[in-house]
């Protein structure tokens, strides 16, 4: 009898520590290594709900407290699905535009320049391979470069 009323109380507390939500902070930042000032235009449905200004040499550095599970969709540092895109421009000359393009949740290939994707943002753990490259725990990094740059297309022309 000793042996079943420990058994229950193991059991008890198993249970009542599954029902505690865990939730984490997380640190976003978007760095700027480029000669460049640039812009971050977020779009959903072709209006602009966000913008940012990073100047050369600097980052942009978000930090939520988000809920623990396997996908971020409701991490506020995650922008998809919510958005249609996101535009990196550069001193008003050049930009790339990141879109968010998916049936299934996934951004599709379409939708990465240089094999990077602003809006790929996930928990991967290391290099997602989208761009974000996880520093420390719970700290990812998506750096703009000037190879990025290359890849922009002229504004206007």
């Amino acid at each position: 009898m000793k042996n079943l009323r420990f058994y229950f109380l193991v059991y008890i507390i198993v249970l009542s520590s599954c029902d505690k939500p865990v939730s984490f902070e997380v640190t976003r930042i978007i760095k700027n290594d480029t000669g460049y000032k640039i812009t971050l235009k977020v779009f959903k449905e072709d209006s602009i709900v966000e913008d940012f200004v990073i100047n050369q040499n600097d980052s942009l550095v978000d930090k939520e407290i988000c809920d623990a599970g396997p996908l971020l969709w409701n991490c506020p540092l995650t922008w998809a699905p919510d958005i249609d895109s996101v535009s990196v421009i550069f001193d008003n000359v050049k930009s790339i535009t990141y879109c968010f393009q998916s049936s299934n949740g996934s951004i599709t290939k379409d939708c990465n320049v240089n094999n990077k994707n602003i809006i790929g943002f996930s928990f991967d753990g290391g290099e997602n391979g989208l761009g974000y490259v996880e520093t420390s725990s719970k700290v990812f990094v998506f750096t703009i470069t000037d190879e990025d740059y290359q890849f922009a297309k002229d504004i206007g022309g």
